[in-house]
């Protein structure tokens, strides 16, 4: 993942020593993007949409087969 601004300014550099507040961080980030699914591996690239509203909508669909189960 490509450094940008929005990136670091709400996630610390981790370095190592930082790793439990990194975490709970860099977490927040990726699920306040819609990518917490596919970084915990319930989502695969080839089955991720780009447009945000599709992806929205499979999030969803995820959320309840987990909870389903």
């Amino acid at each position: 993942m490509s450094s940008n601004n929005n990136t670091t300014s709400l996630v610390p550099i981790l370095n190592g020593t930082n790793y439990v507040q990194w975490a709970v961080a860099m977490k927040a980030f990726l699920c306040s993007q819609g990518l917490w699914a596919y970084a915990k591996g319930d989502m695969h690239r080839e089955e991720f949409p780009d447009k945000k509203e599709d992806r929205d909508a499979m999030i969803v669909t995820k959320k309840q087969e987990i909870h389903a189960t």
